[in-house]
């Protein structure tokens, strides 16, 4: 399901690029470096044996509270067009590598993430140097490892997930030159839902989580070009 709907995201990209006008391609990318606090909340399917039940084996559903550090390197290029002044849409990648560590744990895991979305960004004051936009986006990621999954906050599940998100951060851009810009985003307002599956194992869980998040993790910076 990945695969395909990464195919679907690559497909559009020839539409992005040949849009009618004579507009602006955009060409940029930002970086992150981040470490935050997490709490996440899933459920998790289990399956217990009692050789002294007379039902035999049974399957459960547990909600599942997780903690712990993580830590967070990240590069983001991106790809659109400009439609008007005031709003622009395209493609991006999300790369990037994680550690986590469970609270009370001297155990440590990561993960690698990589990912498409699909974005729009719409500016505020297109005439001004200094420019505020919000940019929705919609896109898919799949992280391999551990991704903030701990069982009993002490042993690190490993096992990889796909996530399912809409993302509105908020940024703004500098004008540097005519063709230069600086770009920086703080916050974001996200919606994500995903699977986890344990790898070589029976566990795996369904989650979602809603929210608006500024920390380090949701600040980037970068550049962009006007080709």
């Amino acid at each position: 399901m990945l695969r395909k709907s990464l195919y679907l995201l690559v497909f559009f990209m020839p539409v992005v690029l040949v849009a009618q006008g004579d507009h602006d391609l955009i060409l940029g990318g930002t970086v992150n470096v981040g470490s935050s606090q997490t709490t996440v909340s899933y459920e998790r399917t289990v399956t217990v044996n009692d050789p002294n039940s007379p039902f035999g084996s049974r399957t459960f559903t547990e909600t599942v509270e997780a903690k712990g550090t993580s830590s967070s390197y990240g590069f983001f290029p991106y790809i659109g067009r400009m439609v008007s002044p005031e709003l622009s849409v395209g493609l991006g990648v999300n790369l990037s590598f994680s550690t986590q560590k469970p609270t009370n744990s001297t155990e440590a895991g990561v993960s690698d993430r990589i990912g498409g979305y699909l974005w729009l960004r719409y500016t505020l004051n297109p005439a001004n140097k200094l420019r505020v936009y919000v940019e929705p986006s919609v896109g898919i990621d799949r992280y391999t490892g551990n991704r903030f999954f701990f069982r009993d906050e002490a042993t690190l599940f490993d096992g990889n997930s796909n996530e399912l998100g809409i993302r509105i951060p908020f940024g703004g851009t500098y004008s540097l030159s005519p063709r230069l810009l600086a770009n920086f985003r703080v916050g974001a307002l996200e919606f994500v839902t995903g699977s986890w599956s344990e790898n070589g194992g029976n566990d795996s869980a369904k989650y979602s989580e809603i929210g608006f998040r500024v920390n380090p993790r949701t600040i980037r910076i970068g550049v962009e070009f006007l080709l």
